[in-house]
């Protein structure tokens, strides 16, 4: 969490985090998840799932807006310190809008998978590093394989992933 909190440069390490993710089955029943992570452990208990009520087809861009405002539009609501975004900038994005029509500030970043890419002239399919995204910064920040910050946001967001899918 220390180094998570150099990385992200939070004014405090993350103690809670909490992690979205977005599951289509197919364009069907979609869901977002969204889990909760306490000194760095999962706490189930206070695992969420929201269905859309206002999203048209697979938007999963507007499902995050909503599932983030429906959860931090409450004053009430305790606020994690850090949430995490599975997901490149238009997810972000859709967080940070969300966030401002609730009232809410909350550190946040999104986690982007590795991207596949093929080298013609080698002939073979490389994986690039995970990116991270934080809100108004134009290039994401690349952590080496095996980074403590990087394996507890892997953590947190392959979390909300399996949450999501189950």
């Amino acid at each position: 969490m220390i180094e998570l909190q150099k990385v992200l440069q939070l004014s405090k390490p993350p103690d809670t985090i909490e992690g979205v993710d977005v599951s289509n089955l197919q364009a069907a029943k979609p869901v977002v998840s969204l889990v909760h992570f306490e000194e760095g452990k999962p706490l189930k208990a206070k695992y969420r799932l929201y269905y859309p009520r206002g999203v048209e087809g697979q938007n999963d861009f507007a499902m995050i807006h909503e599932a983030i405002y429906r959860r931090y539009s409450n004053a009430e609501t305790e606020l994690p310190n850090l949430l995490l975004i599975d997901g490149g900038k238009g997810q972000l994005q859709a967080a940070v809008k969300a966030l401002e029509s609730s009232g809410r500030k909350i550190p946040l970043c999104s986690l982007a998978k590795s991207k596949t890419q093929s080298a013609f002239t080698l002939k073979k399919i490389e994986k690039s590093d995970e990116r991270i995204f934080i809100p108004f910064r134009k290039n994401p920040i690349l952590l080496r394989e095996g980074h403590p910050a990087l394996r507890l946001l892997q953590q947190v967001r392959d979390e909300a992933h399996r949450f999501a899918i189950t």
